[in-house]
Protein backbone atom coordinates (compact mmCIF):
# COMPACT_ATOMS: atom_id res chain seq x y z
CA UNK A 1 0.00 0.00 0.00
CA UNK A 2 1.34 3.58 -1.10
CA UNK A 3 1.92 5.73 2.02
CA UNK A 4 1.33 9.45 1.88
CA UNK A 5 5.28 10.21 1.81
CA UNK A 6 5.04 8.20 -1.67
CA UNK A 7 2.17 10.14 -2.58
CA UNK A 8 3.90 13.40 -1.77
CA UNK A 9 6.74 12.32 -3.84
CA UNK A 10 4.47 11.77 -6.48
CA UNK A 11 2.98 15.08 -6.18
CA UNK A 12 6.88 16.56 -6.36
CA UNK A 13 7.09 14.66 -9.79
CA UNK A 14 4.03 15.61 -11.26
CA UNK A 15 4.28 19.16 -10.58
CA UNK A 16 7.71 19.64 -10.85
CA UNK A 17 10.00 17.22 -11.74
CA UNK A 18 12.31 14.68 -10.17
CA UNK A 19 14.68 17.18 -9.33
CA UNK A 20 11.71 19.59 -8.18
CA UNK A 21 12.26 19.71 -4.21
CA UNK A 22 13.23 22.97 -4.02
CA UNK A 23 10.34 24.31 -5.57
CA UNK A 24 7.66 21.96 -3.40
CA UNK A 25 9.60 23.38 -0.12
CA UNK A 26 9.13 26.61 -0.98
CA UNK A 27 5.76 26.58 -2.21
CA UNK A 28 4.43 24.93 0.76
CA UNK A 29 6.53 27.38 3.01
CA UNK A 30 8.94 24.84 4.42
CA UNK A 31 12.88 24.82 4.74
CA UNK A 32 14.35 22.13 1.91
CA UNK A 33 16.15 20.15 4.40
CA UNK A 34 13.02 19.64 6.69
CA UNK A 35 11.29 18.30 3.04
CA UNK A 36 14.11 15.57 3.06
CA UNK A 37 13.57 15.01 6.64
CA UNK A 38 10.15 14.06 5.76
CA UNK A 39 11.02 12.21 2.69
CA UNK A 40 13.50 9.94 4.18
CA UNK A 41 12.14 9.13 7.14
CA UNK A 42 13.95 10.65 9.11
CA UNK A 43 11.12 13.09 10.74
CA UNK A 44 7.52 12.12 10.87
CA UNK A 45 4.93 14.30 8.72
CA UNK A 46 3.18 16.81 10.72
CA UNK A 47 -0.47 17.73 10.20
CA UNK A 48 0.82 21.06 9.64
CA UNK A 49 3.37 19.89 6.51
CA UNK A 50 0.45 18.47 5.06
CA UNK A 51 -2.71 20.87 5.18
CA UNK A 52 0.26 23.40 3.44
CA UNK A 53 0.47 20.51 0.55
CA UNK A 54 -3.38 20.81 0.22
CA UNK A 55 -3.48 24.79 0.69
CA UNK A 56 -0.70 25.18 -1.77
CA UNK A 57 -2.01 22.31 -4.18
CA UNK A 58 -5.71 23.26 -4.63
CA UNK A 59 -6.00 20.79 -8.02
CA UNK A 60 -4.56 17.93 -5.96
CA UNK A 61 -7.36 15.40 -3.89
CA UNK A 62 -7.54 15.68 -0.04
CA UNK A 63 -8.38 12.16 -0.14
CA UNK A 64 -5.87 10.90 -3.03
CA UNK A 65 -3.57 12.43 -0.62
CA UNK A 66 -4.65 10.95 2.56
CA UNK A 67 -5.91 7.66 1.62
CA UNK A 68 -4.77 7.14 -1.47
CA UNK A 69 -8.19 6.74 -2.67
CA UNK A 70 -9.44 7.77 -5.94
CA UNK A 71 -7.23 10.32 -8.70
CA UNK A 72 -4.64 12.66 -7.80
CA UNK A 73 -6.05 15.58 -9.76
CA UNK A 74 -9.31 16.48 -8.50
CA UNK A 75 -12.19 17.45 -11.19
CA UNK A 76 -12.06 21.34 -11.48
CA UNK A 77 -15.63 22.87 -10.54
CA UNK A 78 -15.95 24.56 -13.93
CA UNK A 79 -15.12 20.89 -15.45
CA UNK A 80 -17.88 19.97 -12.89
CA UNK A 81 -20.59 22.21 -14.64
CA UNK A 82 -19.60 21.53 -17.89
CA UNK A 83 -20.03 18.09 -17.26
CA UNK A 84 -23.12 18.34 -15.37
CA UNK A 85 -24.48 21.05 -18.17
CA UNK A 86 -23.50 18.56 -21.09
CA UNK A 87 -25.45 15.92 -18.87
CA UNK A 88 -28.90 17.27 -18.82
CA UNK A 89 -28.14 19.15 -22.51
CA UNK A 90 -28.33 15.52 -23.53
CA UNK A 91 -30.86 13.97 -21.56
CA UNK A 92 -33.24 16.90 -22.44
CA UNK A 93 -32.34 16.02 -26.29
CA UNK A 94 -32.80 12.33 -25.39
CA UNK A 95 -36.50 12.93 -24.04
CA UNK A 96 -36.80 15.02 -27.02
CA UNK A 97 -37.49 18.24 -25.29
CA UNK A 98 -36.31 21.94 -26.11
CA UNK A 99 -34.38 24.27 -23.79
CA UNK A 100 -37.82 26.09 -24.00
CA UNK A 101 -40.02 23.04 -22.83
CA UNK A 102 -37.54 22.28 -20.05
CA UNK A 103 -38.05 25.41 -19.04
CA UNK A 104 -41.37 25.61 -18.69
CA UNK A 105 -41.53 22.11 -16.75
CA UNK A 106 -39.22 23.37 -14.37
CA UNK A 107 -40.28 27.08 -13.61
CA UNK A 108 -36.31 28.09 -14.94
CA UNK A 109 -35.81 30.46 -17.53
CA UNK A 110 -34.66 29.09 -20.51
CA UNK A 111 -31.65 31.55 -20.45
CA UNK A 112 -30.90 30.10 -17.15
CA UNK A 113 -31.13 26.42 -18.75
CA UNK A 114 -29.18 27.65 -21.47
CA UNK A 115 -26.51 29.08 -19.17
CA UNK A 116 -26.53 25.78 -16.93
CA UNK A 117 -25.70 23.35 -20.57
CA UNK A 118 -23.30 25.46 -21.39
CA UNK A 119 -21.36 24.70 -17.95
CA UNK A 120 -21.38 28.81 -16.94
CA UNK A 121 -23.48 28.16 -13.34
CA UNK A 122 -22.83 26.30 -10.13
CA UNK A 123 -25.89 24.53 -10.21
CA UNK A 124 -27.56 24.24 -7.00
CA UNK A 125 -28.71 21.43 -5.40
CA UNK A 126 -32.86 22.34 -5.62
CA UNK A 127 -32.29 23.55 -9.38
CA UNK A 128 -30.65 20.36 -10.32
CA UNK A 129 -33.60 18.22 -8.52
CA UNK A 130 -36.38 20.13 -10.96
CA UNK A 131 -34.44 19.60 -13.57
CA UNK A 132 -34.07 15.96 -12.87
CA UNK A 133 -38.00 15.60 -12.29
CA UNK A 134 -38.89 17.53 -15.82
CA UNK A 135 -36.31 15.09 -16.94
CA UNK A 136 -37.40 12.11 -15.05
CA UNK A 137 -34.43 10.80 -13.37
CA UNK A 138 -32.38 10.93 -10.50
CA UNK A 139 -30.42 13.86 -9.56
CA UNK A 140 -27.36 11.30 -9.54
CA UNK A 141 -27.56 10.52 -13.05
CA UNK A 142 -27.00 14.28 -14.03
CA UNK A 143 -24.18 14.39 -11.53
CA UNK A 144 -22.42 11.33 -12.94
Amino acid sequence: METIIQRIKALIVYEFGERGENAFAKKIGIPQVSLNNYTRGRRKLRLEVIEAVIQAFPNISAEWLLRGEGDMIRESPENERERIGRRIAETRKEKGLSQMQLSELTGITSKNIANIEAGKYNTEIDTLAKIAKALNCKIDFIQK
